[in-house]
């Protein structure tokens, strides 16, 4: 009897829609940029699914979310070229066709147009005719209140999706829920 290693199926291991995941990023960054891909296309998934139901969560927190993660996982300067890269490869793309993931450069923006990171990572947002001030307003109260990002979390984590989302996501927002620090990125 012949024996085979077993395969990768890459149809198996998508989620049958497009995503914000680029493989030459992922191959440039490595893990720090799939994790934080991942972030995003499940917070999304969880986004849309939230959208077919009355919803408890507010105006615009996928965006709030992902910034939490984004403040907690990159350094802005050590990180800067892979969160431009990112940002720039979803700007890019957009019109074409809806992708999960794609709240992650607004999420960027808001952390730079609130002055916890660096205005240089503002360059990526120049070719916006108008930055999206009227979501920066609606998340305000998300940014005054310290429990947000765990009952946020938390309510994530008591949705049911198939696939499931990532391991990676799932431990994120487990610590975002009990209130811990995530380890940056290396």
């Amino acid at each position: 009897m012949k024996r085979q290693l077993p395969l990768f199926d890459e149809q198996r291991a998508r989620l049958g829609r497009p995503t914000i995941m680029e493989r030459a990023l992922a191959s440039k960054y490595g893990t720090p940029y799939v994790h934080l891909a991942a972030f995003a296309i499940d917070i999304d998934r969880i986004y849309e699914l939230e959208e077919k139901r009355p919803s408890r969560l507010p105006f615009g927190w996928e965006v709030f979310l992902t910034s939490q993660y984004l403040q907690a996982r990159c350094d802005p300067v050590r990180h800067h070229e892979m969160i431009e890269e990112s940002v720039l490869s979803i700007m890019e793309g957009r019109g074409i066709i809806r992708r999960l993931g794609t709240q992650l450069p607004f999420a960027v923006w808001l952390l730079v147009h609130r002055k916890s990171w660096p205005e240089a990572l503002g360059a990526c947002f120049a070719s916006w005719k108008k930055p999206p001030l009227s979501l920066a307003k609606a998340l305000e109260s998300l940014f005054a209140d310290p429990l947000q990002p765990a009952l946020m979390a938390q309510h994530c984590l008591n949705l049911s999706l198939d696939p499931p989302i990532a391991p990676t996501t799932r431990e994120a927002l487990e610590g975002m829920a009990k209130g811990q620090s995530l380890d940056p990125f290396p």
